[in-house]
Parts: structure tokens; C-alpha cells; sequence
């Protein structure tokens, strides 16, 4: 019987230490995607629109758009055509590998 209670302890203790776990994990990828949008918004959106699609002033459908993830990092960083470089806007290498998945999910919507 006291063994059970160990066991049964034991393994409350390890299920509970996975939930918190994985809560960090979770509240790191909504950190993540939060940035990734805030960015998208305030640098994108204007000529991409919100979705994608807007291709204002000749940009890219970016839900149409084809080229790989590290090109799409590229374009961000160098510009391309008209579109100006943005390497400023964010320091974190993480922002921009950020943005780029954020632009290849769009191509799902």
C-alpha cells in the first residue's frame, strides 16, 4: 500500500512538472507568433495587407508567393524591386526567422 502512494506521488509530481513545461513552452510560441504579428503589422501590412494579399504599389501576394524561406529572409533584410531593406527593425535574429515562417503560413490561408 505504501508503495503505491510512492508511485502514485511520485508520478502526480512528474505529471504536474509537465504541465508546467509545456505551459512555458506555450507561453514562449504566443511570445513568438505576438512578435512576429506586431512586426508583420507595423512593416508589412501597409503594402501586403493584413492577410497577404493586398499588393499595394506592385508588393508581392505574398500568398502566392513561392520563394524559399531563407530568400523570403533575404528580402526582408537586402529589400528587393521596390520594396526597401528592413534589416532595421528588429536586432534579434529570432524576429526575422519569426517573420518568415509568419509569411510562408500565410500561403495556407
Amino acid at each position: 500500500m505504501v508503495l503505491r502512494l510512492i508511485i502514485f506521488c511520485g508520478l502526480s509530481v512528474l505529471i504536474s512538472s509537465c504541465d508546467s513545461e509545456t505551459s512555458k513552452d506555450s507561453d514562449s510560441v504566443k511570445k513568438h507568433v505576438n512578435r512576429s504579428e506586431e512586426l508583420y503589422g507595423a512593416n508589412c501590412a501597409a503594402c501586403h495587407g493584413l492577410d497577404g494579399k493586398l499588393s499595394a504599389g506592385g508588393a508581392q501576394d505574398l500568398t502566392q508567393s513561392t520563394i524559399t524561406r531563407d530568400e523570403i529572409l533575404d528580402v526582408i533584410r537586402n529589400g528587393r524591386k521596390g520594396m526597401p531593406p528592413h534589416d532595421h527593425i528588429s536586432s534579434d535574429k529570432a524576429d526575422f526567422e519569426d517573420l518568415a515562417d509568419l509569411i510562408i503560413n500565410l500561403r495556407q490561408k
